[in-house]
């Protein structure tokens, strides 16, 4: 398939998509102001030692690099799902700082066994450096490349191979640049000594800063209206530009401002996994107030074996259209599931309502009238069959239960094609089940 394959928008590319509401552009600037107010009250501790938590970097650096590195399978599923290309950039930028948070804590004073206190720290501190300016260049590459659901790598080969090679792009860059920098560690100059930065270190920190408060504005700016994703982007570059800024001025580990500037990495590493979580919550809230419907094109295996992959694209554009055209509902949710199948989430539908959706979608994509030589018997034309359930008949709010009752009465519809199958449970009193289709009005509908 091509890229023209269509692919409606699912619940979490809508964070890329849908304008952020007032809400969330609130709780943004409160974030981000809650940071600038703890970055000036460190600052007026001045250049004092406090003392020396040793596991302090062990245990915040596991979870920021914990966080970063759940974001990026975040963002990486997400492209997988959805073919937006922006998510898989964003994935590549939070690999690039979770993989060399590795040989940071690795070569840190004092991190396994003492390892980090072999001549390392110089190394340490250049990996941070580079992993802060590589992230905001990155963003701003995605952003700046960025154009949308209508742009995307549809195909699922076409999505994983992408996948594959960006993520390895990232590994080789990652092991390359940390045995570079652990090669020429003689000949890199000293940001720290003693456990002080040196003036060099400090001199290269507004730099840090500014290219990190640049993307921000990038961010914010490049794609009115502003995206629930793009406000939680912006709010973690602008963190981490703050952090830099702590670093100028902190003067040395374990002083407060340095402790104040660990503690704001880790919250970059976080609000855009926060956001995502948050996200996937309010979906799974969704699921138990929803129908779900599972569609399947009959026999198009054997539609692409007569007539071409080209035709098979075409054919899968002509039925995402209807799609599109008849669940216009305020919410509704439709995305691919697998090569020739769709799922559809129908919020707050009654399952009268979502039976009657999906008798339209069967008949709308009957009138298609695309002929299929080897379709049902006397249909003659491209048909689909349909499963539809709804989550007030499942024991639990159970999004899982509720795709394996709908793909259950996909299968029973498949058996019959150009088919509406609804399936029903009817618990017993000793909260046993069982499962049965109801009739429906319509000849096509069981």
């Amino acid at each position: 398939m091509n890229d023209r394959v269509y692919q409606p928008p699912t619940a979490l590319s809508d964070l890329s998509e849908s304008a952020a509401s007032r809400r969330a552009v609130i709780a943004a600037l409160v974030f981000v102001a809650v940071a600038i107010v703890a970055a000036l009250a460190s600052g007026t501790f001045g250049e004092r030692r406090w003392p020396a938590v040793l596991a302090f970097i062990p245990v915040s650096g596991t979870l920021w690099a914990a966080a970063e590195l759940l974001t990026v399978y975040l963002l990486v599923t997400q492209f997988m799902v959805t073919g937006v290309r922006l998510f898989l950039a964003l994935g590549a930028a939070y690999a690039v700082t979770g993989l060399l948070t590795i040989p940071y804590l690795l070569a840190y004073p004092g991190m396994i066994g003492g390892f980090g206190s072999l001549g390392m720290q110089q190394i340490s501190i250049t990996v941070w450096s580079l992993w802060h300016v590589a992230f905001p260049a990155m963003v701003a590459v995605g952003v700046l490349r960025d154009r949308g659901i209508g742009a995307r790598a549809l195909d699922e080969g076409r999505r994983r191979r992408e996948c594959v090679v960006v993520l390895a792009l990232v590994v080789i860059a990652c092991i390359s640049t940390t045995a570079l920098v652990a090669l020429l560690r003689d000949w890199i100059p000293v940001f720290i000594t003693q456990g002080r930065f040196t003036p060099l270190f400090a001199a290269l920190m507004p730099g840090i800063a500014l290219a990190n408060a640049a993307a921000a504005v990038l961010v914010v700016r490049q794609r009115p209206p502003l995206t629930a994703l793009h406000v939680w982007l912006a709010v973690a570059l602008a963190i981490a530009a703050i952090d830099a800024a702590l670093n100028a001025f902190s003067g040395g580990r374990y002083s407060p401002s340095w402790y104040t500037g660990k503690a704001l990495t880790l919250a970059t590493a976080s609000v855009v996994l926060v956001a995502l979580l948050a996200r996937i919550s309010a979906l799974y809230q969704r699921v138990g107030k929803v129908a779900m419907l599972m569609i399947d094109v009959d026999f198009f295996k054997g539609y692409n074996d007569d007539y071409g992959h080209a035709a098979g694209d075409a054919c899968l554009c002509r039925i995402g259209e209807v799609l599109e055209l008849t669940l216009r509902r305020g919410g509704d949710i439709v995305a691919r599931y697998g090569g020739e199948e769709f799922v559809a989430l129908l919020p707050h539908a009654s399952r009268e309502s979502a039976a009657d959706l999906a008798e339209r979608l069967r008949s709308g994509v009957q009138a298609l009238a695309i002929p299929h030589r080897g379709a049902a018997a006397g249909a003659g034309v491209v048909t689909i069959s349909v499963g539809v359930a709804h989550a007030r008949e499942i024991i639990a709010d159970d999004p899982a239960e509720l795709l394996a009752l709908a793909d259950r009465a996909l299968y029973i519809a498949k058996e019959r094609r150009n088919t509406v199958v609804i399936e029903t449970r009817e618990a017993s009193v000793a909260g046993s089940g069982q499962t049965r289709t109801r009739p429906m009005a319509p000849s096509a509908i069981v």
